[in-house]
């Protein structure tokens, strides 16, 4: 990686600056340099996976200069090994600007069986002289933003890099339907092909994700191609101009066989199920095993919900609607004996009114609704003993 970083850097910065600045003393060829196809800018787009963190998809910027013999893809990225997984889920991982040469990185997506299709940028031969060594400054600076998936991400940064080098802004017109609501419209429309990812990113995306945030906030690798083939520059310079050539191919997206509606309403059968048991036929075991599994997934999702909350440094996650029923509050109070049977009529009531409010909050979904159906069966199966205890 220092190897290409120094290679690069001294190419940018000791011959480029030579033909934007017209010096024709140099040993290099300004006149090729101002060849429109001297060099060639484009938008690289990576089909989306089903892991969590990349079910948008990845895009970069590849440069390429056949004469210098130099092809490289510049890709905002942040570590993916288990400390930057755990890194990314608590907001605290960093990222930046790497270069790779582009038949690795090609190379790495098709072992990947991921396609990447190729967009070129219509940009002027000095627009992308100055583009390479805008992105390789940005190399040079290292891993120093604070990344967050709302805000700063590959697609944001993409569209922040090629703005800094036309030291102006990209002027959208027609954008997808995705990318006409808000952040979480677009991720619930782009994210059907995963409704697991979809149900974690349902869990912490707080109210601000149901507010008005600038287009490029919203935009993702895969809504990018659409919204720049109808962007301009120049006020009338289209950015892209072709429909992309297919430079891997990747495997079709199969639809999930199991997705998390099926899971919370097996969830809250087997509750209901236990509960009935346990009422008509005096059952001990079953009800059991469906408390312990009810209470797991509750402590999974306090944890979860509350360190998002509280200690994640992503933006928009200040407030989240699920608060009020994952929080460790009731396992608190469960260790006070004499608290049991108010803490059970609260956690009802909570549950009930969530529940109710879930076609008005766009934080709320059914797989979520079921999950809390399944927890308020269990809250009221124990109530009735409690009252008999408490008559005794």
């Amino acid at each position: 990686m220092r190897t290409i970083r120094l290679h690069i850097w001294l190419t940018v910065c000791l011959f480029f600056p030579l033909a934007v600045e017209g010096q024709t003393h140099s040993a290099v060829d300004t006149t090729a340099m101002m060849r429109s196809d001297y060099i060639t800018a484009s938008l690289l787009v990576v089909e989306p996976s089903s892991e969590v963190y990349s079910m948008f998809g990845h895009c970069a910027l590849r440069l390429n200069c056949p004469s210098q013999q130099m092809d490289y893809c510049f890709t905002f990225e942040t570590s993916t090994d288990s400390k930057g997984i755990l890194n990314f889920f608590i907001g605290q991982s960093m990222g930046g600007f790497a270069p790779a040469p582009t038949k690795d990185y090609l190379d790495y997506y098709r072992q990947e069986q991921r396609g990447v299709t190729q967009y070129e940028l219509n940009l002027t031969p000095a627009e992308k002289l100055q583009l390479w060594r805008t992105a390789d400054e940005e190399v040079a600076r290292g891993h120093y933003w604070h990344y967050d998936y709302r805000r700063i991400q590959c697609a944001s940064m993409l569209i922040y890099l090629v703005e800094k080098a036309l030291e102006q802004p990209i002027a959208y017109g027609e954008l997808p339907e995705q990318l006409q609501g808000t952040q979480r419209h677009q991720g619930l429309i782009e994210g059907k092909p995963f409704p697991w990812s979809v149900f974690c990113f349902q869990t912490i995306k707080g109210s601000e994700f149901d507010t008005s945030v600038p287009i490029e906030e919203k935009m993702t690798p895969r809504t990018l191609p659409f919204a720049w083939q109808h962007a301009t520059i120049d006020d009338s310079r289209p950015l892209i101009t072709d429909n992309g050539k297919k430079l891997v191919s990747g495997q079709p997206i199969e639809a999930a066989f199991f997705t998390p509606t099926h899971a919370c309403t097996l969830l809250f059968i087997i509750a209901l199920v236990a509960s009935y048991g346990q009422w008509h036929y005096g059952w001990q075991l079953f009800p059991q095993v469906s408390d312990l599994l009810l209470l797991a997934i509750f402590i999974v999702m306090a944890l979860v919900v509350t360190t998002v909350v509280l200690f994640s440094k992503y933006t928009g996650v200040e407030w989240n609607w699920y608060l009020p029923v994952f929080n460790p509050l009731p396992l608190v109070l469960w260790l006070i004996p004499r608290c049991r049977k108010v803490l059970l009529w609260c956690m009802g009531a909570v549950l009930l009114v969530c529940i109710l409010l879930t076609p008005f909050i766009p934080q709320y979904d059914l797989p979520h609704a079921l999950l809390m159906g399944s927890l308020l069966v269990g809250v009221l199966h124990h109530l009735p003993t409690l009252k008999l205890a408490t008559h005794k």
